[in-house]
């Protein structure tokens, strides 16, 4: 092959790789892609007796992963507080979520607590107990993005942290009977007010 044979095929190459790389350059991108796509998203909760703080980073539109930190209380009696890592899916678009955690919680409420007694007979007793141990916590809620896309949000949701640990009654006097491995239920109606950027 010779010389000006390579010398015009390299002259062609460059051409064709430099127009293509000038069409991409000025081909308009969706405007609506490039801004929708918020990374991150910080928030502070709020429950009817409790507070919690939230990071969320999304990796893709509709998935995303995250860590909370939390403490509620219903009426004083049923607690939960903790802190999980969790992952969250957008079936649609980002706005209704589905949500899935795992982590560390401790949980009050009432519930059945089974002993052996001093003499060996077994008994069960319905109070106020606690459960401390891992946590799965499913939820769901919604991400509403005030106007443009980041900035301020509204975030209510509800989750269930389902504790599994150990378990003993709360109420002083009874903590001399060993504690057991137990689960419980907790509740928590939130909502969330934050900044995505």
């Amino acid at each position: 092959m010779k010389i000006h044979k390579i010398i015009a095929i390299f002259i062609a190459v460059f051409a064709i790789t430099a127009f293509a790389k000038q069409n991409a350059k000025q081909k308009p991108a969706n405007e609506e892609e490039t801004n929708s796509f918020i990374e991150n998203w910080v928030s502070g909760e709020i429950s009817i007796f409790g507070l919690g703080v939230r990071y969320e980073r999304m990796l893709e539109p509709s998935f995303s992963v995250g860590a909370e930190a939390y403490f509620n209380s219903l009426f004083f009696l049923w607690n939960d507080w903790g802190f999980i890592g969790f992952v969250r899916y957008y079936p649609a678009k980002p706005l209704f979520f589905l949500e899935l955690g795992a982590g560390y919680n401790y949980h009050t409420g009432f519930g059945k607590y089974k002993y052996k007694d001093t003499d060996g007979t077994e008994e069960t007793l319905s109070d106020w107990i606690e459960t401390s141990g891992f946590v799965i916590s499913p939820g769901m809620g919604f991400k509403i993005d005030m106007r443009k896309p980041g900035g301020f949000f509204v975030q209510p949701g509800v989750k269930l942290p389902i504790t599994l640990g150990t378990q003993e009654p709360v109420i002083a006097g009874w903590n001399n009977r060993n504690s057991k491995f137990g689960s419980s239920i907790g509740f928590i109606i939130y909502c969330g007010l934050g900044y995505g950027f």
